[in-house]
């Protein structure tokens, strides 16, 4: 999923986006605004999507991570346990090669406290 699809999901609220960087990551460059920061690394990851899911349900979920790569990660662990109606947010947060990310499209980001 581009960054601006998962930016116009959130606007229409189809749609919840989980930023599943690092803390240090989010003091970094900020969380882009609307998302749940849940860190992949953390041990309640799985609790704590399944919180997001109760409180959004029928909503899509897109994962995002710095490029893109680790929410692919995510997204594909998510499928083979049975998981549906998930995304990964391709150019992540800052960029790749495929997609200057959230913030190189100009979307809002809010500072990480």
């Amino acid at each position: 999923m581009s960054v601006q699809d998962a930016f116009l999901g959130m606007q229409d609220q189809t749609l919840v986006m989980i930023d599943v960087r690092t803390e240090g990551e989010w003091k970094q460059s900020g969380v882009a605004t609307g998302a749940i920061p849940i860190s992949m690394i953390d041990p309640e990851f799985l609790d704590k999507l399944a919180d997001v899911q109760a409180q959004n349900p029928g909503k899509s979920i897109a994962f995002i991570c710095a490029s893109g790569m680790r929410s692919t990660i995510v997204f594909t662990r998510l499928s083979e346990l049975g998981y549906t109606n998930i995304y990964s947010v391709y150019g992540g947060t800052t960029g790749s090669s495929r997609s200057p990310g959230w913030i190189g499209e100009g979307l809002p980001v809010t500072p990480w406290p």
